[in-house]
Parts: C-alpha cells; sequence; structure tokens
C-alpha cells in the first residue's frame, strides 16, 4: 500500500487538516472580511456560496454550499470557530468511513444494528445537534466591526439659501 493510500494519511489529510485549514479561510477569514460591511444573513450566505464553488464539482459544490450554510449558523450560535470545524471533521471522517465500503459490499453486509446507527445519526442525532447549537446560540458580537463614520447632520434651518 502506498503513502497515499495509507488510511492514516487519508485521516490527518481529509478527517483533520481540512476541515482546520478550510474553516479558518471561509469562517475565520472570508467571514470575518465581510462582517460588517454586509448584513450577517448576506455574510452566511456569500461565504457558503463560495465555499461550495471552492470544491470545484456541481454535485460537491451544491453539498457543500447547504453545508457552508450549517456551518456559518453554528458559528453565529455559538461564536466559536471550534465549532463549524469540528462539524467539519464529523461531516469528512463520516465520508471516509462510509467511502471505504462499496455499496453493494455495504448494502450486503447491512444489519439491522447498521440501519439503527444510520437512522438514528440522520433523525436524531443531526436535528438534536442542530436544534441545541440553535437553543444555546449567543447574541453575536461582530469580530471585526468597521468603525463608525460621523456623519454631518444638517437641518433644514441651518441651509442658508441666500448664498
Amino acid at each position: 500500500m502506498g503513502l497515499l493510500g495509507s488510511g492514516v494519511l487519508l485521516f490527518i489529510a481529509v478527517g483533520v487538516a481540512a476541515p482546520l485549514f478550510e474553516e479558518i479561510i471561509f469562517r475565520g477569514l472570508i467571514f470575518d472580511e465581510l462582517e460588517g460591511k454586509i448584513s450577517l444573513k448576506s455574510v452566511i450566505i456569500i461565504q457558503a456560496v463560495v465555499f461550495g464553488v471552492y470544491h470545484m464539482n456541481i454535485a460537491q459544490g451544491v453539498y457543500t454550499t447547504v453545508m457552508g450554510l450549517f456551518l456559518g449558523l453554528s458559528l453565529v450560535w455559538t461564536g466559536s470557530i471550534w465549532a463549524p470545524i469540528l462539524i467539519h471533521a464529523g461531516n469528512n471522517i463520516f465520508s471516509i468511513i462510509i467511502g471505504n465500503f462499496p455499496l453493494e459490499h455495504f448494502i450486503d453486509q447491512v444489519t439491522p444494528v447498521g440501519i439503527a446507527f444510520v437512522l438514528i445519526s440522520i433523525f436524531i442525532i443531526m436535528p438534536v445537534s442542530l436544534w441545541y447549537l440553535y437553543k444555546s446560540r449567543i447574541d453575536f458580537k461582530l469580530r471585526n466591526p468597521q468603525p463608525e463614520k460621523e456623519v454631518e447632520i444638517i437641518s433644514a434651518q441651518s441651509i442658508d439659501v441666500d448664498k
């Protein structure tokens, strides 16, 4: 087995390094650069779309755009970059596990315990986790606020039309 075929290397690259670096880029740098300049809703949508485009294929791009929305919301709801990093890592590790089992083999080896695990993950763990993040959310504070500009207020009385 070559170095690239190593399960350990795959786990480190896809399950640990990619989520860490991608979250620093998308929910860190890009999010920080946009916040305070446009609405928070727009920031969440834009960083998610850029995240989807970054993955450079239509099928994965659509999926990762939706995931980017949830990762952006988890950042806003928790105020911590660690929430999207951990969610992203969990997703990638789950993908590695599923990807290492050919579909035919998976179908042939399906057990009631395996089916229960998948159903519990999809219909209980994920919705409860999202609900918990939402219910325990914090008031999001802009990490990169733009300085307020001084605005001169002009009243009708202060305008001299005779000049």
